[in-house]
């Protein structure tokens, strides 16, 4: 068994991979703001925020992660 600290670096860890693999497929044309906040601190307090802005656009089909 890990210990509960193991299990949220692992858990962590795996979300990050997701959002990560999540904001290279969605963000062609659009803009995507991901703040996790709180993650090292407990999953029961994270926050994933997930914003489309339309006026940050990038004619390159780049986005912006902030």
């Amino acid at each position: 068994m890990y210990s509960h600290k193991a299990r949220k670096n692992h858990i962590k860890n795996s979300i990050q991979r997701i959002i990560s693999t999540l904001a290279t497929c969605l963000a062609l044309n659009e803009t995507f703001k991901i703040r996790a906040i709180d993650l090292a601190q407990g999953f029961d307090k994270a926050v994933l925020d997930f914003e489309y802005d339309s006026s940050r656009d990038d004619e390159s089909g780049h986005c912006c992660l902030q």
